[in-house]
């Protein structure tokens, strides 16, 4: 939960940065209700999303992830979700930040000040692993275990960026974090095994091209790299 008490008012951008950082369930049926005029109406207009975006295999009862049997998704369709969502520059800015404090409302006066949960990307949690770490957002239930998206973009030569997006489902509820302890690890894999090589430099010899039936009588071509 976000802390929001019945009556508050409260900016929908505050509302969003309350979904994404705390988690906040409470913040996420508000602005269901907002935009859609109820919960059911919003809903709908999830599942035609999802369907836009080609995530067939989702279904939303409800705006906050809570348990459902008939709510559910998968591992590529939050891909396809996240991948969209990333797109749009105010959201990937709130998954990525680390702390917020939202503006004043009638019933706090100090506004509300939020973490994110993606305890990769924050340098004071035990968990920090990158500031490379864009979001996106965790999940915890009993019934789906502890579920984590994330973006990393990382300078892999001198101004050469590798961007991953690390879908992350079912990990052990109990005990150490194993959704951070895996993302680690595949992100420590993908950044060891796939790097930048330069086959040729800008205006190298490559080859000579058998041209001898050309009109021009040439027998061959020589090909130079106009870019490394």
């Amino acid at each position: 939960l976000a802390g929001f008490s019945a009556g508050e008012e409260i900016s929908v951008k505050d509302l969003i940065y309350a979904c994404m950082l705390p988690s906040g369930n409470e913040a996420a049926e508000i602005l269901a209700d907002h935009i859609a005029g109820s919960g059911p109406a919003f809903y709908e207009m999830m599942n035609d999303k999802a369907r836009e975006l080609g995530a067939f295999n989702t279904n939303y009862v409800n705006a906050n992830g809570l348990f459902d049997e008939n709510h559910y998704t998968t591992a590529y369709d939050m891909y396809l979700i996240s991948k969209y969502a990333m797109q749009n520059e105010t959201f990937a800015e709130i998954v990525s930040t680390k702390t917020y404090t939202s503006a004043p409302t009638n019933m706090n006066p100090l506004g509300y000040k939020w973490k994110t949960t993606v305890f990769l990307m924050d340098p004071a949690s035990e968990h920090f692993y990158s500031n490379d770490i864009k979001g996106v957002k965790t999940g915890t239930l009993l019934a789906a275990g502890r579920c984590l998206v994330t973006v990393m973009e990382k300078d892999i030569d001198h101004g050469e960026n590798a961007k991953y997006m690390l879908v992350l489902l079912g990990a052990d509820i109990y005990g150490n974090r194993t959704d951070f302890a895996e993302t680690k690890a595949f992100y420590n894999w993908a950044f060891s095994d796939y790097t930048v090589h330069e086959f040729y430099e800008k205006e190298q010899y490559v080859r000579d091209v058998d041209i001898r039936f050309a009109k021009t009588k040439q027998e061959s071509l020589a090909l130079i790299s106009a870019e490394s």
